[in-house]
């Protein structure tokens, strides 16, 4: 184990059969950005959707949705609207 200040840092296969419980998504994203900064490869940004798309028979005019609100959105279900990768 590898020690980072006073954080210990298991091995990377340490969590290969193990998951990361956490009460709420704050807690998740803190604890994957946390994770992330310990691997040595680039980090890859990619965006969710900036605009809404109607549906056929449901909306005769489109609506327009500001793109600030639509990544301001954080609900469970929906995709992150910045997804971190390495």
């Amino acid at each position: 184990m590898l020690l980072h200040g006073l954080v210990v840092v298991p091995p990377p296969l340490y969590f290969l059969d193990r998951i990361i419980l956490a009460p709420r998504n704050s807690n998740v994203a803190d604890l994957n950005t946390t994770i992330l900064s310990h691997f040595p490869r680039p980090k890859i940004i990619s965006y969710s959707a900036n605009s809404t798309e109607t549906e056929l028979g449901i909306n005769t005019e489109p609506e327009y949705i500001p793109v600030e609100y639509l990544r301001s959105l954080e609900a469970s279900g929906l995709p992150p609207r910045e997804l971190h990768l390495k």
